[in-house]
């Protein structure tokens, strides 16, 4: 998955996100916490990291997921507010890092 953060000035931070648009962020309000987001219309949340596993949910496009593992071309999310983890979602279908 491609780097959202590209280069430092003092206290700021320079971001791309998932949509292409750039700028200064102050680095104080970028969190730490590795996050991704989904790319396409409807990308399935796998049980295990396997197409071959059951689909336990399913996100939409710019849904944006804690990340928990990675295995793989899947990774492993989740929400970020309750730090719940839901399941797998190949990396393919997600932005971020």
């Amino acid at each position: 998955m491609p780097h959202s953060h590209k280069k430092t000035k003092n206290n700021w931070v320079y971001c791309t996100d998932w949509q292409n648009n750039t700028g200064w962020v102050y680095r104080p309000l970028v969190s730490k916490t590795q996050t991704a987001a989904v790319v396409v219309e409807k990308a399935n949340i796998r049980k295990e990291p396997s197409l071959r596993r059951p689909v336990v949910s399913q996100a939409s496009k710019g849904e944006i997921y804690k990340i928990f593992g990675e295995k793989g071309n899947w990774v492993q999310v989740g929400y970020y507010l309750e730090n719940e983890m839901i399941g797998w979602i190949r990396e393919d279908l997600l932005w971020g890092n």
